[in-house]
Formats: structure tokens, C-alpha cells, sequence
């Protein structure tokens, strides 16, 4: 079942995040609060001063579309569409309405938000108007991020969205087959426990696993996750100096777009805001939306079929 508000605080509690936000209250959460992100930041100054690329700022939002196949996916589910936005860093966004208005514009049957929303009580606001706007619309599942403090999940939950901390929640419109998974933030907080929350999922039931990182992707191919949906990496920032930076993260080529771990098909997301006043080159924001469908052919690796080839 979904958390209320009161109990999306006590997972919160449980989980130890207000200790963590309470020491860590005068550090950055992100691009410079660890060794990786000064890497992060020195790739993104150095690649800044290349001649060529274009250049694109938070205005400039691309919609993507990416197909997420299982053989095992029951009729009710095929053909489903999954807005998925990361990294909205609302504060950051020059003018919220145009994401709604974008977002307006878009079919889509459910939504998903791996974190990295909103950063403080002005942005928070600004997260409940956007949800409860999606939530009108279509259910919506969220999991935190690194930059986002706990409080944030009672926010989410009065706007609609069922935010999933290490939980699970059968998959609306998918005949209870398919399972949204979500993890707390396995970046910063370390608070993932995916154990837990795969263990509220039937045996058998295709699994849509929402993490703010790549980070937990490696466990999740391991525990048999069908389909893994994250954001964090704001696709590198600059392309195509984002190799350098995967590598600084240890995320191998799991920085933007699809990729794959093993059976388990992975999507990051670049994320729709930005953080620290960090450009973007040749790596414009994104929205995505996620189809549903079963392969056609008769190759048996998920990462060896044609996305382009479903029914």
C-alpha cells in the first residue's frame, strides 16, 4: 500500500536520513561534496573551454523516447507509456510553467520521478504544484535523491505521488504482473535497501526498479530486476567528456540513456534542472517517456533485441 504522509516520515526516520542531513547540513549534497564531484567539476571546466560544441542551457528540453521490452509482459501491460522525469531541481528552472506546459503536451499512462526534486521550501512548494498536477493525470511513484530532504516525502505524498522508500507497489494498469520497486538514495545517503523492498514483490512479477543513481544497478541486475530507472548523472553535463566523468564515477557507461547490466535493461535519465550553476554542452535536458512491449525475433539477451522492433 502507498505511504501516507505520516508514514513516509517514519521510513525516513527509520532509514537514518534526518541524522545524516543534521551532520552534513553545512556540506553540499552534490557536485562538490566529494572527491568524485571535483572531478566532476574539473571535467566539466576543462571540456567547457573545447570550440564546437553547442552549447545548451536548462530551457533547451528534449523529449526522449526509449522502449522497455519483457517477453513476460502480459497483454494489459504492452504498449503502456512512462513519463519519466530526474533531476528537476525546480529552484534551478528559469520558469516552472514550462516544464508543466511541455509535460501538458505529452501522452503518457503513468509517471515516475527518481529524485533530486526540490531543494528547499520554496522549491518543495514548487514540487507539490507539479505533482498534483501529474497525479490529476495519471499515477505517479517517487523515490528520493541526494539532494532532497526527507521532508520532501510528506510533500510528495499530499500531492498524490506514492513515494516508495525501499518499497513496492504493483504497477497500475499492468493486471498486478509488474511492480514498481523503489530504493532510497544509493549515491549519497546510502540508505538503498533493496533487499527490503524486493521482498514485498510476488515471485514471478516483472520488476520496474526507480533509484536516483546508477549506483544500485549492479545488485539490481543481480537480484533479477527486469528494468531499472534512474537519473543523478545529468548525463555527464558535457558530451562527450562524459566518459571521462563515468569513469570518475564508476558507473561504466551508464551516465546517459539506455544501457543494460546483465538481463536487466537501465535508463538514465539527464535529468531536467541543473545544480551549482554547472552548463551544459552538447548534453541538453531530457523528459522521457518509456514504452512498454514485448521483443519480436528470436534473439534471447534483452540487450541483443531491436528496441525499434515491438509489437
Amino acid at each position: 500500500m502507498p505511504y501516507t504522509a505520516a508514514q513516509s516520515m517514519m521510513a525516513i526516520e527509520l532509514r537514518g536520513r534526518p541524522a545524516i542531513e543534521q551532520r552534513d547540513s553545512s556540506r553540499l549534497r552534490g557536485p562538490l561534496g566529494d572527491a568524485k564531484s571535483v572531478v566532476h567539476s574539473l571535467v566539466n571546466r576543462v571540456a567547457a573551454l573545447e570550440i564546437g560544441w553547442r552549447i545548451t542551457g536548462i530551457d533547451h528540453l528534449e523529449v526522449r523516447h526509449n522502449v522497455l521490452l519483457s517477453r513476460r509482459l502480459p497483454s494489459a501491460a504492452v504498449g503502456l507509456r512512462i513519463l519519466h522525469l530526474s533531476d528537476l531541481h525546480l529552484e534551478s528552472l528559469p520558469s516552472p510553467n514550462n516544464l508543466e506546459d511541455r509535460i501538458k503536451s505529452l501522452q503518457f499512462d503513468v509517471s515516475v520521478i527518481t529524485g533530486d526534486i526540490a531543494s528547499g521550501p520554496t522549491s518543495e512548494t514548487l514540487a507539490h504544484d507539479l505533482c498534483q498536477g501529474l497525479a490529476a493525470r495519471s499515477p505517479v511513484y517517487a523515490v528520493l535523491g541526494n539532494h532532497d530532504l526527507g521532508s520532501l516525502a510528506s510533500t510528495l505524498t499530499r500531492a498524490g505521488v506514492k513515494v516508495l522508500m525501499n518499497d513496492a507497489e504493483p504497477f497500475v494498469g499492468a493486471a498486478e504482473s509488474v511492480w514498481v520497486v523503489g530504493v532510497d538514495d544509493p549515491f549519497y545517503y546510502r540508505t538503498a535497501d533493496l533487499d527490503l523492498a524486493a521482498s514485498r514483490v510476488p515471485l514471478g512479477a516483472i520488476t520496474l526498479l526507480l533509484a536516483h543513481s546508477p549506483d544500485a544497478s549492479e545488485r539490481a541486475a543481480a537480484a533479477g530486476m527486469d528494468w531499472y530507472l534512474c537519473g543523478h548523472t545529468h548525463g555527464g553535463h558535457i558530451q562527450p567528456a562524459h566518459r571521462l566523468l563515468s569513469r570518475a564515477f564508476g558507473s561504466a557507461n551508464r551516465v546517459d540513456g539506455p544501457w543494460c547490466a546483465g538481463q536487466m535493461l537501465g535508463y538514465t535519465s539527464r535529468g531536467v534542472g541543473g545544480f551549482g550553476g554547472l552548463h551544459r554542452v552538447n548534453c541538453p535536458p531530457e523528459i522521457t517517456i518509456h514504452t512498454l512491449a514485448r521483443p519480436r525475433g528470436r534473439c534471447e539477451g534483452h540487450e541483443h533485441e531491436d528496441p525499434n522492433e515491438v509489437r
